[in-house]
């Protein structure tokens, strides 16, 4: 028994009409950033233990560091980090094709691109549904804007 058209749609690009939703569904982005970093960091240790894989060297640890970070600010609703790790990773991916690299792991690549599009779609509704929460209720008497 497997799932309908509409039960994928619901659990892989749902549709985000709260804040805990958006939340929710911005941490696919920052599984997808911690994944690549971690199959990074993975790959540049065996290259300096002297068993490169896929061409990694120990340069690659400035990457790790990139989608580190990149995956706090998603975490953060960053949308220039969802944007960010989205265009970072598709762009390594073409470069990888361009130089010659078959890129391995196709089906993984699609997903962590469509995690990094749902940040994306999170982060900029998360903050259409924070405005128009914040308008509704008022400035915050508390806040020293």
């Amino acid at each position: 028994m497997g799932l309908s058209t509409e039960d994928m749609k619901r659990k892989y690009w749902p549709e985000i009409t709260d804040l805990d939703i958006a939340r929710k569904v911005a941490l696919q982005g920052v599984w997808a950033a911690l994944f690549v970093a971690g199959v990074t960091a993975l790959f540049a240790t065996l290259a300096i233990l002297g068993h490169p894989v896929a061409g990694v060297d120990a340069l690659a640890f400035v990457e790790v560091v990139i989608f580190g970070v990149l995956a706090i600010g998603i975490w953060r609703m960053s949308r220039v980090a969802a944007l960010l790790a989205l265009i970072l990773f598709v762009l390594e991916k073409i470069w990888a094709f361009q130089d010659g690299q078959r890129p391995a792991g196709v089906i993984v690549a699609i997903v962590i691109i469509f995690g990094f599009l749902n940040a994306v779609r999170a982060t900029f509704r998360y903050r259409q549904l924070l405005k128009s929460v914040q308008s509704v209720a008022g400035p915050d008497p508390i806040s020293p804007r």
